[in-house]
């Protein structure tokens, strides 16, 4: 005898298998399953099943299929086996498509995506039921009309089959009045979900619209603080081709065009940084630290900023001249130069007070205290959100691209540290920090070096600068022929390996690190190989710490990062021809 066949129809493999899985657990024993991916595969296959007269008791459809839908699948299976009881699987049916399904397709039920497993196993299974039910019946009418003419026994036995057909009624009386209760607590089930999810969506489509406005304004506010250094190199070039202005008002101009440039590297840097933040590009460098040089160079940075402003008073506190430990002291000044950077563009006037301390031996707490505007409680957490700033709009008084506070709290949790501030709107804010204290000995510090006497003598000195981009390479032509050295140029890295192949008397090599063909780094592994004591510089565009890392790694002496300084060149070009 044949098997009798579940039929499963759905164009989402994943869900076939899945419902294929759980349906032949359960009634694999007693029925065979079988599977179709579109409603035209099905159609086929279900022909070919009745015309091999096999029985197929149940269909369980998706709705939403390509070509036809699960509606019209149904109703087109209820037209070649009325008796097959049909159950639509579904995420999204219209009302239109149930009634569709209920009105032209023996639709026993529909079962919402995704399903609970014991609904869907207790649901096939009255179906089957049911199925069976229905067969009996027929079976039972087919044997009263070929039963004897004997009126007492038709009587009798129909008399039997009553009181059976009865307590079958009642029976599915009662399955009914389950079944019922059971899409009742789905139904409450169902809203439930819909409600939780419309919730969940409602939240994540402000959330996409609060980061469309904060990327809007970024991208605005990126803009004017981008054009106004522009805007003063451009200008104060056209003034330096007049001839009307004096030397030393020219040498003002090329002060100002030089600020306006730093001004324009610092944006630069750090929409660059925050990229390498958000693909978690940046490692921290841990070594020895003296935590007084970063006090040192906080007086260096920004004594002209409180030099020129009688206005404010900048106070250094707590900084132990003997304090060291295990950190990244170049990720430490960063943060530091940060939240003064920002205390200084939100204080007119007042005190901004830097200071550091050990706590319970286990922290290094660090705080920025200024006098200036404050920030109101419901931004003290958002501030430190990227592209965020208190005030995003165009007649905001205070300038900064709303990266600094960003990069900052993603140092300090680099550091395995935690950042926050305390702060009231006219009162004033302080920003503190804290990482962990990781003492170390005085030994741990490399012994310190000889100054270098630097040469003014060139002559004869000959070097292979390896630079594909035209301009950079002119610059740094002009400044070497100045020098009297004899200048000798590759495109790429494969021409430097060449050319220090068939030329013995090259003293140096400026590599850059980004070049076509082969890039500065593999090319200085290679002419290393047969010229170990040829010093070589790596020059780049990319001014981090990593790279100056991976160029030292490669065999590169040195390490100077674009836009070079003349002096700083010079002098780093002395100091390894002297070495050699």
């Amino acid at each position: 005898m044949k098997k009798a066949i579940i039929f499963c129809v759905d164009d989402e493999k994943m869900v076939l298998n899945g419902l294929k899985s759980e349906l032949k657990n359960s009634f694999g024993d007693r029925y065979i399953i079988e599977t179709a991916e579109n409603a035209m595969e099905a159609l086929d296959t279900i022909d070919d099943l009745l015309a091999s007269d096999f029985e197929i008791p149940l269909i369980i459809s998706d709705y939403a299929m390509p070509v036809i839908k699960g509606d019209e699948l149904l109703s087109k299976v209820h037209e070649k086996s009325p008796r097959t009881l049909n159950i639509l699987l579904t995420g999204q049916a219209t009302v239109e498509g149930v009634t569709n399904a209920i009105n032209n397709a023996n639709l026993y039920r529909y079962i919402a995506k995704p399903w609970e497993t014991n609904d869907l196993i207790l649901t096939v299974d009255q179906a089957l039921r049911s199925y069976l039910q229905q067969n009996q019946l027929e079976l039972q009418n087919k044997q009263l009309r070929e039963q004897s003419s004997s009126l007492e026994e038709k009587v009798e036995k129909r008399t039997q089959e009553l009181s059976k057909t009865n307590e079958l009624l009642l029976e599915k009386q009662k399955e009914i009045i389950e079944q019922k209760e059971e899409l009742e607590k789905y139904k409450n089930h169902l809203e439930k979900l819909v409600k939780k999810r419309t919730l969940q969506l409602t939240i994540a489509k402000e959330k996409a619209e609060e980061s469309d406005r904060l990327k809007t304004a970024f991208m605005a506010n990126i803009s004017h603080e981008v054009r106004t250094p522009m805007n003063g190199i451009l200008g104060f070039i056209d003034l330096l081709r007049s001839p009307e202005f004096e030397k030393q008002q020219q040498q003002q101009f090329l002060e100002i065009i030089e600020n306006c440039v730093k001004q324009l590297m610092a944006i630069i840097t750090d929409i660059v940084e925050i990229s390498r933040l958000e693909t978690n590009q940046v490692k921290p460098i841990i070594y020895p630290c003296k935590i007084h040089h970063i006090r040192d160079n906080l007086f260096s940075i920004f004594y002209h900023n409180f030099n020129e402003n009688s206005n404010l008073e900048f106070k250094i506190s707590y900084f132990n001249d003997e304090l060291t430990c295990l950190s990244d002291e170049i990720k430490l000044q960063q943060i530091l130069n940060n939240l003064i950077s920002n205390a200084i563009r939100n204080t007119s006037a007042g005190t901004i007070e830097v200071g550091c301390s050990v706590v319970d031996n286990k922290d290094i707490l660090f705080f920025v205290k200024d006098s200036g505007i404050g920030i109101a409680k419901e931004y003290h957490e958002i501030i430190f959100e990227r592209f965020r700033q208190v005030d995003n709009t165009f007649s905001r008084n205070y300038g900064g691209n709303g990266l600094g506070l960003a990069i900052s709290k993603a140092y300090v949790e680099l550091l395995g540290g935690k950042i926050w501030l305390e702060s009231q709107l006219g009162k004033g804010s302080t920003f503190f920090f804290s990482i962990p204290f990781l003492p170390c000995q005085t030994e741990d510090f490399p012994e310190q070096t000889q100054p270098v006497e630097f040469s003014n003598n060139h002559e004869g000195v000959t070097i292979l600068i390896a630079e594909d981009v035209e301009t950079n390479f002119k610059f740094l032509e002009m400044t070497l022929l100045k020098e009297k050295i004899n200048i000798l140029r590759a495109r790429n890295g494969a021409e430097a390996v060449e050319i220090c192949k068939s030329n013995q008397n090259i003293d140096l090599v400026l590599m850059d690190i980004k070049m076509p063909v082969l890039n500065g780094l593999d090319a200085t592994k290679m002419i290393l190989e047969f010229r170990s004591d040829l010093p070589i510089i790596a020059q780049t565009a990319y001014a981090f710490t990593n790279d100056r890392i991976m160029a030292i790694e490669s065999g590169c002496v040195d390490y100077i990062s674009k836009p070079i300084k003349i002096n700083n060149l010079i002098k780093m070009i002395d100091k390894h021809l002297i070495k050699n």
